[in-house]
This record gives C-alpha cells, structure tokens and sequence, in this order.
C-alpha cells in the first residue's frame, strides 16, 4: 500500500532537517497566511477615512474609534517582522552535518552574517513586541482623569503659591 511520504513509517521523517524545515514553514505560514490578512484589515480600515471625502461625512468620534486600529496594525506588523525573521533564521540555519559543512565551504562568513542578522531582528521584533502594548497600556493608565473629590490640594500634588 502506498502512502503519502508525510505518512510513510519506512521514512525517518523526525531528522533534524526534516522538522526544522517543517518548522520553518508553520512559522512562515503564520507570518503570511494568518498574520498578513489581520495586518492588511487594520491597515485599510483606516486608511478609507483618511480621505478627505469620506471623513467629511463621518462624525468626529466615529473618526476618532476608526483611528485606534492603529494599535492593532502595529502588534500585527511586529508580530509578522518577527515571525517573517524568525522564519528566514530558521530555513538557513543547518540543521544536519552534510548541509552545515557545504553550507561553511561556500562562503561561512556570509552565512554567519546573514543568520546573526535574521536572530538580531527577530530578538528586536520581539522586544518591541512585548514593550509596545506596555508602553501603550502604561500611557492609558497614566491618562485615566483621576477621582479628585474629597482630596486637597496637597493630596493631588500642586504647590502652594
């Protein structure tokens, strides 16, 4: 009975060039095929109000709440830079002993290069990912009009004149 080769028990398809190809290709899948139609969504969105014709029309905080997809768009574009980056690491590093020597014959130092570069990136990318929500929340919070009923003036923080 002939299988699929994905399915095959004959195959040995858990060597490490095998799960680090297929690796790499979940991890593009999600930078394009799931992240990138969330990204173009927060992107257009917006984008159709900021016609001049069509925002006439629009009330101001319709407008305004439009606007705030702007949020999502950057954790979508950071989220996809990662895993497009993370992606591209992972499809050149190698992964069995014949790969990683043909791959340090024709050129190691480009290699090394390329690779430190897609890591760098996909360690900033995270790293913004992470602060960027942070940031924002933290700013939220800081704007947040505080209950001042009851409180004097030395309790909220004004000097005296």
């Amino acid at each position: 009975m002939l299988l699929h080769p994905l399915f095959d028990p004959a195959l040995n398809l858990f060597t490490p060039s095998v799960v680090g190809i297929s690796f790499y290709l979940i991890v593009m899948f999600i930078a394009g095929a799931l992240i990138g139609p969330l990204l173009t969504i927060a992107f257009v969105i917006p984008w159709i109000p900021s016609f001049k014709v069509v925002r006439r029309r629009m009330e101001p905080v319709t407008w305004r709440n439009v606007q705030k997809l702007a949020y999502p768009f950057t954790i979508f574009m950071l989220a996809q830079g990662l895993f497009l980056a993370l992606g591209r690491a992972l499809y050149l590093y190698p992964f069995d002993g014949m790969r990683l020597f043909e791959t340090l014959y024709q050129g190691g130092a480009a290699f090394r290069s390329d690779f430190a570069g897609y890591v760098a990136s996909a360690w900033i990318y995270a790293a913004l990912l992470i602060a960027y929500p942070v940031l924002r929340l933290r700013r939220r919070h800081k704007a947040k009009p505080q209950n001042l009923v009851g409180k004097t003036l030395h309790e909220i923080g004004f000097q005296q004149a």
